[in-house]
């Protein structure tokens, strides 16, 4: 894998260098002296990645045993008390966790009790700028780690822009082989604030301070440079009893290793994989996790089916929580390390996913009087969304509320 960046970056110097001494290449696409300038920076910056990877530590703090993993994985989960409190955007005083609502994509900032800061990918391109606001909007101007989970667009696309405008002092990014030009910007945003990336893989730990546990428990192996889902950077983090696992786009295959390798899965919240992609999130993943709440990163009306109305369902029976944010924008969570308030209300509840919601009232008075429901008692799409996921839906639609059968309903409300 070394041999194969150093090499890459060497013919990418080189064409680079003739590029800029002849005015361009057009017979590769390179038609003036400033493409091939850009060439010449992206080689730079895959070299610098290839050796910064290569010199990365094994570990931080080092890998423990499998039952060391599964003892402490026993013992958070016992401690975890977690309730829901009305809505506290903006609280203070503890871990804020915030998945961002960029569309189709993902990014994940997470702030700490003394102030620092983490930001788990950065969305889609045209995010980015959408991202840095975000951060700045919450007083954050300065960055302990980024995270980089996999060179897929709708998850670094962003990252130039953030890396450009906000101080870093760590990237981590797993060990992979990418050249599209969304890749190379990363790595040239890099180059540009001298940041050296450090290998993330299972094992190694991102020092946060005493009190936070952030460490990647995946991936556990190395992927070919084309298997990005499965090659995601694996994030658990843990504050008090209460633990959020970040798996990027990870899919079954990369869920199997993990659980394989015993590492430590159980999380109060999960930030669902791939969007929600039937391919992500087993039953087998879920009973390792048994995620309290789950929350999925997904565009309105995205192209690809997400979230997948098999996984909204496995989700459903593990008895977790559902927050999506092409329904409820940005979903804030702050923890003092026991419970958890937020920022909006789950679309289904915890356990329980027949419980009510406090705006069904018309609705339930409804289906008593003629045995039926419609859009028009509901005011607003997430009260219709959650009282259709805790009546069948998606997988069934007894109230015909989900016209055009796409796992969402009542789209014609606010």
């Amino acid at each position: 894998m070394d041999s194969a960046v150093t090499l890459l970056s060497l013919l990418l110097l080189l064409v680079g260098l003739y590029g800029i001494r002849r005015g361009g290449l057009p017979l590769l696409g390179i038609a003036s002296r400033k493409a091939s300038a850009e060439v010449l920076a992206a080689a730079l910056a895959l070299l610098l990645l290839g050796g910064a990877l290569a010199a990365a530590p094994a570990g931080g703090g080092g890998r423990q045993t499998s039952d060391g993993r599964q003892a402490t994985a026993t013992q958070d989960a016992g401690a975890v008390h977690v309730q829901v409190t009305p809505p506290a955007t903006g609280a203070r005083g503890g871990l804020e966790l915030h998945v961002i609502d960029v569309g189709q994509g993902l990014s994940v900032l997470v702030k700490l009790p003394d102030g620092k800061a983490l930001l788990y990918d950065a969305g889609p391109h045209e995010a980015g700028p959408e991202v840095v606001a975000y951060l700045r909007s919450h007083g954050v101007h300065r960055l302990s780690a980024f995270v980089a989970s996999h060179p897929d667009a709708d998850h670094i696309g962003g990252a130039a822009a953030v890396l450009r405008a906000i101080p870093t002092e760590a990237v981590y990014t797993p060990r992979l082989l990418h050249t599209t030009r969304t890749y190379l910007d990363f790595l040239r945003a890099m180059a540009d604030r001298g940041v050296r990336p450090v290998d993330a893989r299972a094992g190694v730990s991102i020092p946060l301070g005493a009190q936070i546990s952030a460490r990647f428990v995946g991936p556990v192996r190395d992927h070919p440079s084309g298997d990005t889902n499965d090659a995601s950077a694996v994030l658990r983090i843990r504050y008090g009893s209460v633990a959020v696992l970040l798996p990027g786009d990870a899919e079954a295959r990369a869920e199997e290793e993990m659980m394989a390798a015993g590492e430590p899965l159980r999380a109060t919240v999960l930030v669902v994989a791939h969007h929600g992609s039937r391919s992500s999130t087993s039953a087998s993943f879920l009973r390792a996790v048994r995620p309290a709440y789950a929350v999925i990163s997904v565009g309105a009306g995205n192209p690809y089916g997400h979230p997948a109305p098999e996984t909204v369902g496995r989700l459903r029976a593990a008895g977790a929580a559902i927050f999506r944010t092409d329904l409820q924008g940005s979903v804030v969570a702050v923890t003092e390390g026991r419970s958890l308030r937020w920022n909006v209300r789950p679309l289904t509840p915890p356990s329980s996913g027949a419980a009510s919601h406090p705006e069904w009232a018309r609705a339930l008075a409804d289906l008593r009087a003629t045995g039926d429901v419609d859009c028009g008692d509901f005011v607003t799409r997430e009260a219709a969304q959650s009282f259709f996921l805790a009546h069948g839906g998606p997988a069934g639609d007894p109230y015909r509320l989900d016209g055009d059968h796409d796992g969402l309903a009542c789209e014609n409300l606010p």
